[in-house]
């Protein structure tokens, strides 16, 4: 079993955003307490303490969230497909967290489709297949499941839709204690969120193409791997 390897290609799928006066943020962070061989953890958030939202893209505190932002932070993206309106849709949400407003904002208006698109797909693909293996990924799938994430980060996604942004700005209160009094510091920060929304049944055609242009050289175990997988893919992706 090839241990080594394992952190490297758990580090070459870590989902940078790049924005101006910012650092480059995680959007997707493996939990490192997470047994790699079973799968990603879901992109479920800290749904935030209500009380602590000073305000948001609708304007202050108490003012409307939608429910995609509340069911992204509470549920992860599984929760926001289940609304009606995204029926027959996978739905891929990017988000990005700091202090610079201006900063935040140039990065989700500058979010889009065409570019950044796939690399929330391959993130999701490389995710699917980790929670279908039994091994580490290079071992069950052999070469297959590297070349097949970055086929996915270079691939076109023409129906890939940029749907909507939000942000809210919480505040993060910590309590620290000193010479037996208790101080509390508030620190605010920004959360911007960008969904983007694809047709599942053209995702699902296009990760097939993708699957199917792939040529490697696996044992009989990963051949079988492999195949398993082209079968059962779309099911829990």
């Amino acid at each position: 079993m090839k241990n080594g390897t394992m952190p490297l290609v758990l580090g070459s799928l870590l989902l940078l955003a790049s924005c101006a006066g910012e650092p480059r943020k995680i959007i997707f962070d493996p939990v490192s307490s997470v047994d790699p061989l079973t799968a990603y953890p879901p992109d479920v958030q800290a749904a935030p303490d209500s009380s602590l939202i000073t305000e948001s893209q609708s304007g202050t505190a108490g003012a409307f969230i939608p429910g995609w932002v509340e069911r992204f932070m509470k549920g992860g993206t599984e929760s926001v497909e289940a609304l009606e309106g995204y029926s027959g849709k996978y739905i891929f949400i990017a988000k990005n967290t700091g202090k610079n407003f201006a900063a935040l904002s140039q990065w989700a208006a500058g979010f889009s489709a065409e570019q950044d698109f796939p690399r929330l797909a391959a993130e999701r693909i490389a995710k699917r297949l980790i929670g279908a293996a039994s091994l580490y990924p290079d071992d069950e799938y052999g070469d297959f499941f590297e070349a097949l994430v970055k086929s996915a980060s270079d691939a076109f996604y023409p129906d890939a839709v940029k749907e909507e942004t939000f942000w809210i700005k919480r505040r993060s209160p910590s309590t620290e204690q000193e010479s037996g009094s208790v101080e509390t510091a508030a620190a605010e920060s920004y959360d911007f969120f960008v969904l983007i929304s694809i047709d599942k049944v053209s995702l699902q055609n296009r990760i097939r193409e993708l699957m199917e242009n792939i040529k490697t050289a696996p044992t009989r175990n990963q051949a079988a791997a492999i195949e398993n997988i082209r079968q059962s893919f779309s099911e829990g992706f």
